[in-house]
């Protein structure tokens, strides 16, 4: 009699290593890892884009409602990246239960907020303390006539004068309230109140890096074979990462440019008397470019003489719109 295999045990793997790989798939690898804590020109403000941090934001602000207020004591949003968030957890106990919490979550996030994410991942850590939350102390505006009264145009309808005023007031009032707790305004907007010794808001730092990295853009766009070590002599909080994203942002760039300028020179090898000189000059320009965008070498090293040159093209045949003396003979061919 042939024994049938029973297919419960077919391809079996044990609750406790799927359980494993699950929590493997939790943690945070090196790669994905940013340091927690203030908002310093070190933190993962400067390794999130604008719109994830504005996801971040609305994520946060929901997240007691969207897990329970047991789960927001020992889990909180730290960053995002993509459709991967990234949570920290007050120990290995919620880090274990996030694996079975994160699906909920996910879905949860898409239905409240319509922000999608693929995957959590999560670490260790200190959770920051929870986002102060108005309450009768804070919303008791009575002595608000007190504050000094703004500068206001006169003009303006007695009705809006006496709500500005108002709502000056308060804002005062608040603001003093917040003083109390340790909080200031940023030194940069002065429109956002921080919490610690830091002087700057993380929007403000974040501004910052970008006027920076639009600094370093234009200059390796300008002389494109500078290397990182040069860069750093002159942009010395110049990240590896933000030089190689840059680096590679320009040459996708001048690679879409090339294919441009080449679709048109091979139009008109074919349909016109003859190519226009400047549409070849702005294709030998961007080639060069994008040559010394991927080498790193200096002008005076890269000989497009020399038919090896080629190994740094994405499409071999442009060499020959370079030397269109060197083109194949069609009628030879056809001979």
């Amino acid at each position: 009699m042939i024994m049938k295999k029973n297919f419960m045990f077919q391809n079996f793997t044990p609750a406790s290593s799927v359980l494993s790989e699950a929590i493997d798939g939790l943690l945070t690898s090196k790669d994905d890892a940013a340091p927690y804590g203030k908002a310093s020109k070190n933190s993962f403000f400067f390794n999130m884009l604008g719109k994830d941090i504005v996801k971040l934001g609305k994520v946060s602000y929901r997240w007691k409602s969207i897990v329970g207020p047991e789960t927001a004591e020992h889990v909180f949003p730290s960053k995002i990246r993509g459709k991967t968030l990234f949570v920290t957890c007050s120990n290995s106990q919620w880090l274990y239960t996030m694996v079975f919490l994160k699906i909920n979550i996910i879905e949860k996030i898409k239905s409240t907020l319509n922000i999608e994410f693929t995957t959590i991942k999560g670490d260790i850590g200190k959770i920051k303390p929870p986002v102060i939350q108005q309450n009768s102390e804070i919303d008791d505006f009575s002595d608000w006539q007190n504050e000094p009264v703004p500068d206001i145009p006169k003009k303006l309808p007695a009705e809006t004068l006496n709500r500005i005023r108002e709502l000056a007031g308060k804002l005062s009032v608040r603001r003093k309230w917040f003083e109390k707790k340790g909080y200031h305004l940023c030194c940069k907007c002065n429109a956002t109140m921080i919490l610690g010794k830091e002087d700057t808001c993380a929007v403000c730092l974040f501004n910052e890096k970008q006027e920076f990295l639009v600094k370093v853009r234009s200059a390796l766009s300008e002389a494109p074979w500078i290397n990182y070590e040069c860069g750093r002599m002159i942009y010395t909080e110049l990240s590896a990462n933000d030089w190689k994203q840059i680096r590679s942002e320009l040459y996708v760039e001048s690679v879409n440019a090339a294919e441009n300028l080449a679709a048109n020179i091979e139009y008109q090898m074919k349909h016109a008397a003859e190519v226009d000189a400047i549409d070849i000059d702005c294709f030998k320009q961007e080639i060069q470019r994008m040559v010394l965008l991927s080498s790193e070498n200096t002008p005076e090293k890269l000989d497009f003489e020399d038919p090896s040159i080629v190994e740094f093209f994405p499409v071999k045949e442009w060499w020959f719109l370079l030397h269109p003396n060197l083109l194949p003979d069609e009628n030879s061919e056809n001979g």
